[in-house]
């Protein structure tokens, strides 16, 4: 009887064992399956930069410029953008500065 005991109790052992076994497996599944579509919904865009006055002298009419060529990205992405994958635009500003511009760009 002792034996039965033992092997009934070890059995009992083994299915909890499987069965957290199975849900960690799970979890994992699902965390790698969220952070493998983040990942590719990142790569999803095109990051265009562009390095102007948005302040200082020139300020105005470089913002014109950004929202025209915003307006444009608009227009592309709302086809379907370029191979599926969506414009951005990053402004940088460099205060009409040749130094500051320099090094924004880099």
């Amino acid at each position: 009887m002792k034996t039965k005991s033992k092997i009934q109790r070890s059995n009992f052992y083994a299915q909890k064992h499987r069965k957290l076994f199975w849900s960690i497996g799970l979890v994992l599944s699902v965390f790698l399956w969220i952070g493998y579509n983040q990942y590719f919904k990142i790569q999803d865009a095109i990051h265009i930069a562009v390095v102007g006055p948005l302040s200082g002298e020139g300020a105005l009419s470089w913002k014109l410029t950004l929202q025209a060529i915003q307006l444009y990205f608009d227009s592309i992405n709302q086809k379907g953008g370029i191979n599926g994958k969506t414009i951005t635009l990053d402004a940088f500003d460099d205060q009409n500065d040749p130094i500051q511009a320099k090094a924004k760009a880099l």
